[in-house]
């Protein structure tokens, strides 16, 4: 059973919001988004945890606005769950909100057994596992989502994420399964984007219309299938298009190659990792999102917030269809994303 919570306090309510490591991606620009706008509200005291030591990367520290930052030991990996469990002890919270499955799971439980005392514990679905795994892992999931049924909230990106969760969330866990869209900080990226880019990068992107691609380098991602994507452009428009690509991951190497194979060496620019991306958007007419599957890719909405006027989408998430100016293919080939 869930236990009682916390009595009412006249202090200031405290929020804690947890995280595996502290890194730039979508969940991490979720749970700062939500720290900061909590923190900036009178009464609230807000602390984001990482169950990981502090690494090379800050992004959530360095965006959370008034919200302190406290982290832990490790690498925040697979097993390392246990780790919170000093740092819950003894302690009582408003709201505690998490954004990755076994940070979820682990909470969940954590209150089942009283570790957690918490008047709410709300839990952010950040992918559809069941489309992104099979096998073994598909069952460590299936696992993990066992674990739920101890939350208040349980937040699905969108409708189709929600009907997926549907199939593997335990019953007790399924009344507080709400679709909620993600958050955007208009006026933050409005501010960001406004931020001056080196000279030969600015000069490079105003010497011809350039498609921006942000995300990690990795295979769900399908950087491959954007370089795929700006040769069937230009050879069916008969366009100078060219590409920036913003993100590092193992597949640089591979897309690098893939860039030299097409002749698109001129036409490319990897500019790696950018913990403020938004001038780069800002300065390209064309967006494009080349991913197998998503929850929901919070980049084509800060894409437009950063006015990029033509956006085209793989068919990876649900509820895409609903984005004004954003134009998703009729299916993942290159040839229809071109088309697009």
């Amino acid at each position: 059973m869930t236990p009682r919570p916390p009595p009412e306090s006249a202090h200031a309510r405290q929020a804690l919001l947890v995280a595996p490591v502290d890194t730039y991606g979508g969940a991490e620009r979720i749970l700062a988004t939500a720290a900061r706008a909590l923190a900036g509200r009178p009464g609230w005291t807000v602390e984001i945890a990482t169950i990981g030591a502090e690494s090379g990367t800050t992004f959530i520290a360095d965006n959370c606005g008034a919200a302190s930052m406290t982290y832990g030991a490790g690498g925040g990996g697979l097993g390392s769950e246990w780790r919170l469990a000093p740092r819950l002890a003894g302690r009582s919270f408003d709201l505690v909100v998490s954004s990755h499955v076994r940070v979820n799971a682990a909470l969940a439980a954590a209150r089942r057994l009283g570790l957690l005392r918490t008047r709410r514990l709300v839990a952010r679905e950040s992918t559809v596992i069941v489309d992104r795994a099979a096998g073994a892992r598909l069952l460590a999931y299936r696992s993990l989502y066992r674990l739920y049924g101890g939350q208040d909230l349980i937040i699905a990106q969108t409708s189709y994420m929600a009907d997926r969760l549907r199939q593997v969330l335990p019953k007790a866990a399924l009344p507080a399964l709400e679709v909620i869209a993600n958050p955007l900080d208009r006026a933050a990226v409005e501010a960001k984007a406004r931020a001056p880019l080196e000279p030969t990068l600015a000069r490079r992107l105003a010497e011809a219309p350039h498609i921006v691609w942000c995300g990690r380098l990795v295979g769900v991602k399908n950087p491959l299938r954007a370089v795929a994507t700006l040769a069937e452009a230009r050879a069916r428009s008969g366009l100078d298009l060219r590409m920036v690509m913003v993100g590092s991951g193992p597949m640089i190497p591979e897309v690098q190659a893939e860039v030299a194979r097409l002749g698109l060496d001129d036409a490319v620019v990897l500019v790696g990792d950018r913990p403020n991306p938004y001038p780069i958007f800002a300065a390209c007419p064309y967006g494009l999102l080349t991913s197998d599957v998503e929850g929901f890719p919070n980049v084509l909405l800060e894409m437009m917030a950063c006015g990029v006027r033509q956006i085209v989408t793989t068919p990876c998430a649900g509820d895409l269809d609903r984005l004004t100016g954003v134009h998703v293919a009729a299916g993942f080939a290159p040839a229809a994303l071109a088309d697009s």
